[in-house]
């Protein structure tokens, strides 16, 4: 780890120095605000840097669904990215209009994204939906702020596995590669008037559960406006593990509380390297060790 951290300084030292000519010392801030995740997001030759959210070496982490940094759509939301290279388990889509619209994943129009390593936040605008989410260690904690007059559904798409959603509770699996297999457990604080399955892009009212290579669910409320909170957890071993996981990380569904603790993690895991200097340069060092972190597992 020292051997890493001497070559950030060292290419951060040279990346930044040019840039930092004419710079003045900005006002003091803590060591998670100076990290870019958005720094190295496109790449002509190699795999580009993610814009993750995530704790330190932690279990869950995701990254918005697109083509690339500079693409103007969002293929619904993540759940938890498996692989570096952009694997995902499950995909989740927010959803206010009418049902004959419905379909597994939504694509999304986007705008005012704001990607921090603890926290993130978007507008869907085809959707006039806010959407915020924080992470912790093996669970994670959304908000969406459905703003139309209309009905609000949420559909989760599980690929290759089963789900079964129970009042205000959907948990199940999908089946990835190699054998390996992830559960999810989640909970919303505003329980469903009506349930279904998606199969075929056709939605079936009042069927409980989905199994099979295009397992979906949907879940739908009455027409109005609406917040709701939706926290989950995952496992590699099982449903009940993965409810255990969320029972034993977050506690409430304030995503308020979750992300001042992820930012509190990450200032303390940053903040045992001391670095002084231009905000640009601070920046090009603590974004280096913010990617370096993540990829230590």
């Amino acid at each position: 780890m020292v051997n890493i951290v001497r070559k950030i300084l060292i290419v951060s030292f040279f990346m930044g120095l040019n840039s930092a000519i004419g710079l003045k010392a900005s006002s003091i801030q803590e060591p998670v605000d100076y990290v870019n995740p958005y720094m190295g997001n496109i790449s002509h030759l190699l795999v580009p840097t993610y814009p993750i959210v995530h704790l330190p070496n932690s279990m869950l982490r995701v990254y918005p669904q697109r083509g690339d940094y500079t693409s103007d759509k969002i293929h619904g939301l993540p759940l938890i990215q498996i692989s570096h290279r952009g694997s995902f388990a499950f995909n989740l889509s927010p959803f206010q209009g009418n049902e004959s619209e419905l379909s597994r994943v939504i694509n999304f129009d986007y705008d005012n994204e704001v990607t921090k390593p603890y926290h993130y936040q978007v507008d869907l605008c085809n959707q006039q939906l806010h959407v915020e989410f924080a992470p912790s260690r093996q669970s994670a904690i959304y908000h969406f702020n459905y703003k139309k007059n209309e009905t609000p559904y949420l559909i989760l798409n599980a690929g290759n596995g089963e789900l079964e959603v129970i009042g205000n509770v959907i948990s199940g699996y999908q089946n990835m590669w190699n054998n390996l297999r992830v559960y999810v457990y989640m909970e919303m604080d505003v329980k469903p008037t009506k349930i279904g399955t998606l199969q075929s892009d056709k939605w079936e009212v009042g069927k409980q559960k989905a199994k099979g290579d295009n397992t979906c669910v949907v879940v739908a409320w009455e027409a109005a406006p609406m917040s709701l909170n939706v926290r989950y957890g995952v496992s590699y071993i099982s449903v009940e593990q993965a409810k255990k996981n969320l029972r034993r990380e977050i506690k409430n569904y304030k995503l308020k509380d979750v992300a001042t603790a992820g930012r509190k993690i990450w200032n303390d895991e940053l903040g045992k390297i001391q670095v002084a200097g231009v905000r640009r340069m601070i920046s090009l060092f603590f974004t280096p060790l913010y990617i370096v972190v993540w990829n230590v597992r």
